[in-house]
């Protein structure tokens, strides 16, 4: 019932409608929309490349199912069936993280396997029910306790699985000490800080956490090339991060031939550092990708 809790930053209003406005429920289900929105104005990602699960979780978890991010006819919008999934749900319970892993693998399980598998893992609170699978002791509700805290074979399973695992603790009551519940679920620690799972204290930060990808490393060079001449318009600043990799949006570009029978080559080139480190190049990788477009005019 913890997530009932008024929350700081910008606040998110009564995003579920329970007439409880800009509590911590309010603010996790307003930057999860946000991801959603971020999707949807998307032009890489789609309803043919992405898949959302939504697992709830309180005493109990649930898998709500598999759903597209959005709208089948409208793919500028968000999924209504999953809006509506979102804003269904309510404050209450203890804490099941082994249930909710549990639950989350079911869809890892069903969902397509041609592409990145990322988990966000948000929790306000701290775990204190007993899991099974790991020959666990069936204890009471108590917080920390090594019964609610030993996942070890959800966890071998989502790794097994390809999972990439975020974890964040949404509140000061959330705990994100090494050793202890969110910090062992979170695998994508920052690459130069060495850091795990987060905590976040305002709206604000949770959807900054959401909308930076925790998968890949940072792109340290950007070029365009237009017919093997590099466009000097466009820079590092053109690359944006999201939950999912990175994307260079709409980019409007000159020296193209427009005249029938000519073929425009279009490539953009971007280098990743994994390590954190510029001057080290042995962990960069440079990726690229190519557009044809044929000029059509008489």
């Amino acid at each position: 019932g913890s997530t009932g809790k008024k929350f700081g930053g910008t606040p998110p209003g009564d995003v579920n409608g329970d007439n409880k406005f800009d509590t911590i429920l309010d603010a996790e289900l307003g930057s999860i929309i946000k991801v959603l929105e971020h999707i949807a104005a998307s032009k890489d990602l789609t309803n043919a490349n992405v898949n959302i699960g939504l697992v709830t979780f309180s005493t109990d978890a649930a898998y709500k199912g598999l759903f597209l991010p959005l709208d089948e006819n409208d793919e500028t919008k968000v999924n209504p069936s999953l809006l509506l999934e979102l804003t269904s749900l309510r404050s209450g319970g203890y804490t099941h993280f082994d249930d909710a892993l549990d639950k989350s693998i079911e869809f890892f399980q069903e969902a397509p396997t041609d592409r990145s598998q990322l988990m966000f893992f948000l929790s306000d609170g701290i775990p204190n029910v007993s899991g099974d699978g790991d020959n666990e002791e069936q204890v009471g509700f108590s917080n920390n306790h090594i019964s609610a805290l030993q996942y070890d074979s959800e966890l071998l399973i989502l790794d097994n699985l390809g999972v990439s695992r975020l974890a964040v603790g949404v509140g000061s009551g959330s705990d994100t000490r090494d050793g202890f519940g969110l910090a062992r679920i979170d695998n994508t620690p920052d690459e130069e800080t060495g850091e795990g799972a987060q905590k976040v204290t305002t709206t604000d930060a949770l959807t900054e956490v959401l909308l930076t990808n925790p998968v890949v490393g940072d792109v340290v060079a950007f070029e365009l090339m237009v017919n093997n001449v590099v466009d000097p318009k466009f820079s590092l600043t053109d690359v944006v991060p999201g939950p999912v990799g990175f994307t260079y949006g709409e980019l409007i570009v000159s020296g193209l031939n427009p005249f029938f029978g000519s073929v425009n080559r279009i490539r953009a080139t971007v280098t990743v550092d994994y390590d954190g480190d510029v001057g080290t190049t042995s962990d960069q990788h440079t990726i690229y990708t190519e557009t044809l477009i044929p000029g059509m005019m008489q």
